[in-house]
């Protein structure tokens, strides 16, 4: 908003100061040219000057009421211009309202009660006034601040909803080829869950499908089917079945990617997001017998991947339903976990999860996803003058290379600044290209026509290596951190003389660095334009990426080695936490959710005898552990419940029946295990099993 007053306000002192000296220039250069055009000596360059000095001097009585209305009504609508413009309205309007300043010109021009003199010098004044070259550029300029003027918006959404109607009526012909007509109401719960099925399978047939949320669906089906149960044309045993096929078809789907794909996100997620529970705005739970039974599918069909299931959870959900959610994640690890009480006063009660963690309100928002920023890297472009350390290459902006003997901490954030300023605008950059580029090829009509014609719009950011910067800029704070360079003078390894705070272990000084890092590179993104002026947010999410990432990355001040891979999502380094699970979660609870409005996602490992010696304690304890996390403000958990010994059997005997469904929770959703990559399967089994509160 300062933005634009700031800018907005040196539009009218250009008008105010600028125009008059520019215009007066370009006026008596106009008549000098057109007298020499004519074979006439003409008036010097500089004479509208003189004019205005003239028409100064002269008595009051030369200008009256009417020339002082129409000069000020033109200066207004001349401002009233610009101001259209820079909102990007139509340009009509802009066009409009410059007519009428024009018009008032003329008026004031032709209404002086004195001779043609004077009526020549009020004319020069009012033309100097306005100013018409400097608006035109002021216009150019505002224009490309502002991106877009409404009329190509009125284009470009006409061709949209052209598309939409017909990804629609797509979708009613498909219908019809099951024998249904989708174009009614639904009648019964039969037909809801099928009418529903229908919209998901239009939007996997036209695109990939990927990332696209079901929603919280249980609570509107649960009118349809306790309706059904109470007129008696459906029992309990065939309301579970319709949810088990509904699950069962969700499950089903898979997509043709590329080896690259899949190395980057194994396991062939599809990222379906399903949600249950969540209290409403008016105070109420909505907690539905639904509920139940979509949790009910992972104990009647086995744990799965998909759809990602997601509890929208609260201290003050009804204590059974919690304790039904903590034994499901006990018995299958397949379920995440997302703070309604932080979600709700940001996105309203109807909002659903999409991809992984991230909140939209549902019918009403879409998301622009991208990829995720390594700031870990960003860290040693910063110490080696934006030299990458692995290819040699120039990759980040040319800085003084840090050449000390051992780093120092002012010196090293003066440059991580810059290289995080220029990594913002890359990153904002390409995301903007890309996201034009699928919009242009590949528009997604088929799921923007299930939803509200105008709808908000998020541009999703992502952070990699999260947790390696802040332990890394706590050892070079904390320690004495001494680089040890090739024969080029870049830093490949580290040393570290003494102890430093790390991140996970409920330690303010690390943890307030963790808070500044988000913080901070969120504020730099907001500062970019970004792909149809949607908001930018961010994320502390990796999903598998991690792996791939780290292969890319150097040896860091935290004592990880090149090639390995990142931390997941918003989860401390591997080997950081040893305090227990409480301090760990204590740390990323610290995270505040409005810097990090696309999701935080924690993903935890406990050894089942952590938790407790029986189902009913481990549920229990479970259940206490994510009424006091999440009641801290954290915004998400992945609950892990079993020992690195089951993983490492897994891997190792991929073929026992056992390991067929195995299920666990990564950053941000569940997969197979043994679909993983065998390099994948290693970095989950490095992570930290906690055998502790």
């Amino acid at each position: 908003m300062a933005s634009i007053v700031f800018k907005l306000a040196m539009a009218v002192i250009s008008i105010l100061l600028l125009g008059p000296l520019v215009g007066g220039l370009l006026s008596g250069t106009d008549r000098f040219l057109s007298a020499r055009m004519q074979r006439r000596q003409g008036p010097p360059v500089l004479q509208p000057f003189y004019d205005i000095s003239k028409f100064f001097q002269k008595k009051a009585y030369i200008v009256n009421g009417l020339q002082h209305f129409l000069v000020v009504g033109h200066l207004l609508f001349l401002m009233l211009s610009i101001g259209i413009i820079y909102a990007g309205q139509d340009i009509l309007l802009s066009v409009f309202s410059l007519t009428l300043a024009e018009m008032m010109l003329c008026l004031a021009a032709f209404s002086a009660s004195a001779p043609y003199s004077n009526m020549s010098a009020q004319r020069e004044m009012l033309q100097m006034a306005c100013a018409e070259p400097i608006l035109l550029l002021l216009c150019i300029g505002l224009y490309l601040s502002s991106g877009s003027f409404l009329v190509k918006d009125i284009i470009r959404q006409r061709e949209e909803l052209a598309d939409q109607i017909k990804a629609l009526n797509a979708m009613k012909v498909m219908a019809e080829s099951y024998g249904f007509d989708i174009s009614q109401p639904a009648n019964n719960a039969r037909e809801a869950v099928q009418w529903l099925y229908f919209g998901y399978l239009a939007a996997i047939k036209t695109q990939n499908g990927a990332a696209m949320s079901v929603g919280r669906v249980s609570t509107f089906l649960d009118i349809y089917i306790d309706r059904d149960l109470k007129e008696g044309t459906l029992t309990e045993e065939e309301a579970q079945e319709l949810i088990d096929h509904l699950v069962m078809k969700l499950r089903m789907v898979k997509f043709a990617r590329i080896p690259s794909y899949n190395q980057l996100f194994s396991g062939d997620p599809v990222w379906a997001t399903l949600e249950v529970a969540g209290f409403g705005m008016d105070g109420r739970h909505m907690v539905t017998k639904n509920d139940y039974r979509f949790l009910h599918t992972l104990e009647n069909m086995g744990p799965s991947p998909e759809p990602n299931l997601t509890v929208l959870y609260t201290e003050k959900l009804p204590l059974n339903f919690r304790k039904y959610a903590a034994k499901i994640s006990v018995d299958t690890s397949s379920i995440q976990y997302e703070n309604d009480d932080v979600m709700r006063p940001v996105w309203g009660d109807d909002y659903s999860i999409c991809c992984c963690v991230s909140a939209t309100q549902t019918g009403k928002e879409m998301q622009f996803f991208g990829a995720r920023a390594n700031l870990a890297k960003a860290l040693l472009y910063a110490m080696n003058g934006g030299i990458d350390c692995k290819t040699g290459m120039q990759v980040g902006p040319r800085l003084p290379k840090i050449t000390s003997e051992y780093l120092n901490y002012d010196e090293l954030m003066a440059n991580y600044d810059i290289v995080l300023e220029w990594l913002a605008d890359l990153y904002v950059n390409v995301l903007n290209l890309i996201q034009y580029m699928h919009d242009r090829y590949y528009y997604e009509a088929a799921e923007m026509a299930l939803i509200d014609t105008d709808v908000r719009r998020t541009f999703a950011t992502g952070i990699a290596g999260f947790s390696h910067v802040v332990d890394s800029l706590s050892a070079v704070k904390y320690a004495k951190v001494k680089p040890i360079r090739n024969e080029n003078g870049i830093a490949v390894d580290f040393e570290v003389e003494g102890d430093f705070p790390r991140y996970g272990n409920d330690d303010d000084r690390a943890d307030k660095i963790a808070v500044w890092l988000l913080r901070t590179f969120l504020t730099k993104l907001k500062k970019r334009h970004t792909y149809r002026n949607s908001e930018a947010t961010t994320s502390i999410l990796t999903i598998t990426s991690n792996v791939v990432y780290g292969k890319a990355t150097g040896s860091l001040p935290d004592g990880r080695k090149a090639g390995e891979p990142l931390s997941p999502g918003a989860n401390p380094s591997y080997g950081a936490e040893k305090s227990g699970l409480l301090a760990s979660l204590n740390s990323v609870a610290k995270l505040p959710y409005e810097y990090a409005l696309d999701g935080i996602s924690n993903t935890q490992t406990i050894s089942p005898d952590a938790l407790g010696h029986s189902e009913e304690e481990r549920v229990k304890n479970l259940v206490q552990v994510m009424d006091g996390y999440f009641n801290q403000g954290a915004h998400h958990l992945n609950v892990n419940v079993f020992g690195t010994e089951k993983l490492i059997d897994a891997m190792e005997h991929p073929e026992k029946p056992e390991y067929a469904n195995f299920t666990i929770r990564v950053s941000g959703y569940a997969v197979k295990f043994i679909d993983l990559t065998r390099e994948q399967q290693l970095d989950v089994i490095s992570r930290t099993c906690h055998k502790a509160m």
